[in-house]
């Protein structure tokens, strides 16, 4: 039971991390490299809630890992908040841009965290890993609806741009969410990851 708290603490904070991070308000109103990923469309039953642009003084995140934390670098990036249609939180996406050079370094640091996480319940859930025309995948996702509040994770990295995607699919109270099964979950989620996927795709 401990572990399986710690992984539920552990994700809880991952994804109040993402949404809390507090930057200058001038950061949002400058022009970012990141602008078209704000502009990505998603299908229905999922609504555009915010989205707000970002720039990191310190120019990195720290990740948890089994042998401690790491360094994952950040030029700039973008968050943005889909609801469901009844407008409770569903994905918390961060797009990143890695500081020039560091992508394969940032890379190692997250399939690190991953690996982490993915082995930290006190059932071990599998990490999924998988590559396509350049875009590498790697998630986590729990097996019932009400094992977590942060019930996947998943990280898009793109080499070439230098890009790191993280989607948080977020739980909510069962008369809140729009899902009441693991398959009509995975099958918002999938949906969502599709038009992530086609937007990352996207001639820039």
């Amino acid at each position: 039971m401990k572990r399986t708290y710690l992984l539920t603490a552990t994700l809880a904070i991952l994804a109040l991390a993402a949404l809390t991070l507090v930057l200058p308000p001038a950061a949002a109103a400058e022009a970012s490299t990141l602008d078209g990923y704000a502009a990505c469309a998603f299908r229905a039953p999922l609504v555009r809630a915010s989205v707000e642009h970002f720039s990191s003084k310190r120019q990195y995140r720290k990740v948890r890992t089994a042998d401690g934390e790491e360094k994952v670098s950040v030029l700039e990036g973008t968050r943005l908040m889909l609801n469901d249609a009844g407008g409770t939180p569903f994905v918390n996406l961060k797009f990143e841009r890695s500081l020039p050079g560091q992508i394969d370094a940032d890379r190692t640091a997250i399939l690190a965290q991953m690996r982490y996480l993915a082995n930290t319940p006190r059932v071990p859930v599998p990490l999924e890993q998988s590559e396509h025309a350049g875009i590498e995948r790697i998630a986590i996702v729990h097996s019932g609806v009400d094992d977590d509040r942060v019930l996947s994770i998943v990280t898009l990295i793109d080499r070439v741009h230098e890009l790191v995607v993280t989607a948080y699919f977020l739980n909510a109270a069962p008369g809140q969410r729009s899902f009441a099964s693991m398959p009509e979950f995975l099958a918002l989620r999938d949906g969502a990851l599709a038009d992530l996927d086609a937007c990352l795709r996207a001639p820039r």
